[in-house]
């Protein structure tokens, strides 16, 4: 082979090596235990996702419908922030879906990632065990709450119970 074939894919590698990269990925550690998650967290509870917005050009404001608090003043509704894109750990929840969410509040939000124990409440097992009963959501916004926002759905009406 001669030495004019090499020096082609050679300076084509060295410039592919040395351009600067705009790509940014999401790494995490795995989460820990969830007596641990929920230690490092600023609340945790189990929310029925059934609204979102954009919050401005990196995130997206998810509402929900809170059933059980374990840590935090969580009201009945509340807003979560999450980056726009995985690739900034941004996790995106499905619409009418339950989960069992660990948030961080910062600037006055609650916020959720990727790196996050937060998952879907039917793969919630080992968290809900180790969790315990919970509470009732309380009725006052804490800290990270709607932010004033009307949420888009009504609440739900349950049956009285027959007597």
């Amino acid at each position: 082979m001669r030495p004019s074939r090499l020096v082609a894919p050679i300076l084509l590698a060295a410039a592919a090596w040395a351009a600067p990269s705009l790509a940014r990925a999401c790494s995490c550690l795995p989460p820990p235990p969830p007596a641990k998650a929920a230690e490092q967290s600023a609340a945790v509870f189990e929310a029925r996702m059934f609204a979102q917005s954009p919050a401005d050009q990196d995130y997206i404001r998810y509402e929900f419908e809170v059933s059980r608090v374990w840590k935090g003043d969580v009201p009945a509704r509340v807003s979560v922030l999450s980056h726009k894109h995985s690739a900034t750990c941004g996790r995106s929840y499905e619409t009418g879906v339950t989960y069992l969410i660990y948030a961080r509040e910062q600037d006055g939000q609650l916020r959720d990632g990727l790196c996050s124990r937060t998952r879907k409440i039917d793969r919630a097992q080992e968290d809900l065990a180790a969790l315990g009963e919970g509470k009732a959501p309380g009725d006052t916004p804490p800290a990270g709450g709607s932010g004033g926002q009307t949420p888009t759905e009504p609440p739900r009406v349950t049956a009285p119970a027959s007597t």
